[in-house]
């Protein structure tokens, strides 16, 4: 069964057939939607750090990321994705960025 976005979880909604009836939504359970970061590096003698990060979203993460990047053309969706790890690591640079939606 697919997950419904976080805001339509919990909710009431009339399932209409022979005989209608309210049901709740079902809630998704939170093991469901994780992020997981994995990362290959290498450090240089002169101490600096190179590698390759992969970042992947499960669950309401990747749908909140899918919904939120929807309209955007593959090079918005890589600039987003170059702003949102600049903010965490102010001082990388960054190159061949991909974004898989």
């Amino acid at each position: 069964m697919e997950m419904l976005r976080w805001l339509e979880e919990g909710q009431s909604a009339l399932i209409i057939s022979k005989e209608p009836e309210w049901v709740t939504t079902p809630i998704s359970a939170p093991e469901k939607s994780l992020q997981k970061s994995i990362g290959t590096f290498r450090l240089s003698d002169d101490g600096s750090l190179e590698g390759e990060v992969q970042i992947e979203y499960t669950g309401q993460l990747a749908m909140d990321r899918k919904y939120y990047n929807d309209d955007d053309s593959p090079q918005e969706r890589e600039e987003t994705l170059r702003s949102m790890i600049k903010e965490r690591l102010s001082t990388a640079e960054l190159t061949n960025i991909k974004s898989r939606m």
